[in-house]
């Protein structure tokens, strides 16, 4: 599995706060969504992207669901190739799964509006 090589993720923090905001997306594809994230989907795509693990290594029951999700997003993806990074670090799902945190919602986009992006499913 590995993330789309074409997303960035954007950080905003609130100084007084301290909290943060973390958004998914695509700078160079306006048909591609702005998804605001949790803290939690923002380590697991970073260790995805970092680690680079093999489908059935990563893939439970508890997370297939939202992996699908992701594929379909056009945030991950299945690759056949060998992964550059070394895949002998360990990736684990994180203590407390929060499955509410790993739910990501779509922003309308400039180019296809929310409501209409359902319809294309």
């Amino acid at each position: 599995m590995v993330l789309s090589p074409d997303l960035q993720f954007r950080l905003e923090t609130n100084p007084t706060t301290r909290k943060r905001q973390i958004e998914l997306f695509s700078p160079n594809d306006s048909y591609f969504t702005t998804y605001p994230i949790s803290e939690q989907m923002y380590r697991l795509l970073q260790d995805i992207c970092q680690c680079q693990p093999k489908w059935s290594d990563y893939a439970t029951a508890n997370n297939k669901e939202w992996l699908y999700e992701l594929i379909y997003k056009g945030i991950l993806y299945l690759t056949l190739e060998v992964p550059k990074s070394n895949r002998n670090q360990r990736l684990s799902d994180p203590p407390n799964m929060d499955m509410e945190g790993l739910k990501i919602k779509e922003l309308q986009t400039k180019t296809t509006p929310t409501c209409m992006s359902s319809y294309l499913a």
